[in-house]
């Protein structure tokens, strides 16, 4: 026994937090003594539920040991205190809504369920909304709805909170204000120790920088104060077309044109390359923040056309809901060039040869969409830590993502491979054309990008680095908290703690 003992000091000193871990049932036994209401084991209608609902098939194969459902911040930092002295194993999940597995569900450890942390509170008279973690967009909207407000929230319904915000979060309104998480006034949130801090520009200015892209860093964020906007209607629209010589030409002159438009504040557009099967799509996904309708990407007649003006929360019921893919499994590749060319149509053209026989399998899609990240959006993400990566080509730049989503698990590795070939095919043709840049979307990231050594400048990782290792300094959550995206190991920091700590 003190062999074990000596050989887990040891471990300790020579990594993050040791590698002595508790097993997942004894961990979940300290917190059932600690929180048994909120603690549900494998059989319990509880613990399905937060099964079921993982958006992704693949997330479904972990079978955590518990789950461990939050109603208060209080809980948060109880379940967290036990987690690092403990030595527990665990994974966060809010909607649930990553692709990959293990983003967010665990085999060898609980998962803390954010869905407790569902409380929404509007204060229209200081323009913010305090949102859970745990509540969906379509939720924070419907909410919002008799007030005439919205916030920069996600598209799609399903989406929580949590996730969207700790990524960053692409919304109807970013042409305007950036990211979600840049309209985040305060953010409350529980560290490895069980301490709450509230970090806004005022206090804690270095740890609200760094939580605009916090991944699984810092700690669980509890609460998201953040700006609302007066919305009493916006407008969108789905077209799917024929993928046609015309409706190709003419789409994509339309979002070169747009992508291009600088001044643009209000119309968000995004073009989606699609094979369903051998069949190919062409689908537009445009909406205007003021209601105002706007022209067709082309002239040509679409195969399914949906249209709403509304609230954002009708908008994204109705319209955007009706082509968001079901429950699939699924392979993404996000990757970010300059505007100056449709490279996106030229791997679109790859998908046949790339795929093969794959595409006649049943429940298979592959698809390429685009959206711009115009200069007036890379200006808007100024005081996130993604501003100085996102600004060194000083171009227009579009996101692009090729998507891949399928139901048999047997396609798992090949169309895993298929899809990492092509994502190397473009990075390889876009490096050729000299339009790459390294900029990765973390909500969009696979499980094998390193996100923030390429989205962010040296700097700017060391400075996001300083901020975990003087919030973190323990570093237990390296170790502990499984899923999501990390900052690079490393020992020391130039960073210091504020007196306030």
């Amino acid at each position: 026994m003190r062999i074990i003992s000596s050989l887990c000091l040891l471990s300790a000193a020579l990594v993050p937090y040791g590698n002595c871990l508790s097993q997942p049932q004894d961990c979940c036994n300290k917190l059932y003594e600690t929180l048994p209401s909120l603690v549900h084991f494998p059989s319990s209608p509880d613990y399905q539920d937060r099964h079921s609902t993982y958006y992704s098939l693949h997330q479904r194969e972990l079978f955590p040991a518990c789950t461990v459902k939050p109603t208060s911040t209080e809980d948060v930092s109880q379940i967290l205190q036990l987690a690092e002295t403990s030595q527990c194993r665990f994974a966060v999940a809010s909607g649930g809504h990553m692709t990959w597995k293990g983003a967010s569900n665990i085999d060898d450890g609980f998962v803390v369920d954010l869905r407790g942390l569902n409380k929404i509170e509007i204060l229209p008279s200081e323009h913010t909304a305090k949102l859970g973690p745990g509540s969906t967009w379509q939720t924070v909207y419907k909410e919002m709805e008799p007030y005439n407000l919205t916030v920069a929230g996600a598209r799609i319904s399903g989406v929580g909170v949590g996730g969207f915000l700790a990524g960053g979060g692409f919304a109807f309104k970013s042409q305007a204000v950036g990211f979600g998480s840049n309209t985040v006034l305060n953010y409350e949130v529980v560290l490895a120790n069980g301490t709450v801090v509230n970090a806004n520009k005022q206090s804690h200015p270095d740890f609200f920088w760094a939580l605009k892209v916090a991944g699984s860093n810092y700690g669980i964020i509890t609460r998201f104060d953040m700006r609302t906007y007066h919305s009493p209607a916006i407008w969108g629209a789905v077209n799917i077309y024929p993928f046609t010589d015309q409706v190709v030409t003419e789409a994509f002159s339309d979002y070169q044109a747009y992508s291009h438009d600088s001044s643009n504040t209000n119309i968000s557009k995004a073009v989606v390359l699609a094979h369903q099967g051998r069949q190919k799509v062409l689908l537009t996904c445009i909406s205007s923040d003021d209601g105002t309708p706007v022209d067709p990407v082309t002239n040509a007649e679409p195969l399914q056309h949906l249209e709403k003006t509304g609230s954002t929360h009708d908008v994204v019921k109705d319209v955007i809901a009706a082509v968001v893919p079901g429950e699939t499994r699924g392979a993404w590749v996000p990757f970010t060039t300059k505007a100056t060319t449709n490279i996106a149509l030229d791997m679109f053209g790859l998908v046949d040869k790339v795929y093969g026989s794959l595409l006649d399998k049943e429940g298979v899609s592959v698809c390429v969409n685009s959206q711009a990240f115009q200069r007036n959006f890379i200006e808007a993400t100024r005081y996130s830590p993604v501003y100085n990566g996102l600004r060194q080509s000083s171009e227009d730049l579009t996101l692009n993502l090729i998507m891949a989503t399928w139901t048999d698990p047997a396609h798992d590795d090949a169309m895993k491979r298929a899809t990492d070939k092509l994502g190397k095919l473009a990075a390889k043709e876009a490096r050729k054309r000299g339009v790459w840049t390294d900029f990765v979307y973390l909500n969009y990231a696979n499980k094998d990008q390193d996100v923030y050594q390429q989205s962010l400048t040296p700097e700017d990782v060391t400075r996001m680095m300083g901020v975990r290792d003087a919030y973190n300094p323990k570093r237990s959550l390296e170790t502990l908290w499984r899923g999501g995206y990390k900052l690079p190991a490393r020992q020391q920091s130039w960073f210091r703690a504020s007196d306030e700590l």
